[in-house]
């Protein structure tokens, strides 16, 4: 027991020794690379995605051709497909 207490100890002032120092580069350890927390220069920032509601794909709201009804599309393919399936249809009973 008393040996397993002393290799403990010891990784513990390993541990608590190697903290303590400066890093090798001479680096303060705030100004370490860390995650990054903004995007590179080149990489645009996310887009709000919507759902086609033909095909149900997904693609950035900026590309979408919007619809009626708070409805977004694809391509102007299934734009005419279901609008003009809206015009057409039969009003909803009651």
């Amino acid at each position: 027991m008393k040996p397993l207490v002393l290799l403990l100890v010891a990784l513990f002032a390993v541990w608590l020794w190697r903290s303590r120092r400066p890093p090798e580069d001479g680096e303060p350890p705030a100004k370490k690379a860390g995650p990054q927390t903004r995007a590179p220069k080149g990489i645009a920032p996310p887009q709000p995605m919507v759902r086609c509601a033909v095909c149900s794909l997904h693609l950035p709201r900026r590309d979408a051709i919007a619809g009626t009804a708070a409805r977004h599309y694809c391509g102007r393919d299934h734009f005419d497909q279901a609008e003009t399936s809206r015009a057409t249809a039969p009003p909803p009973s009651p």
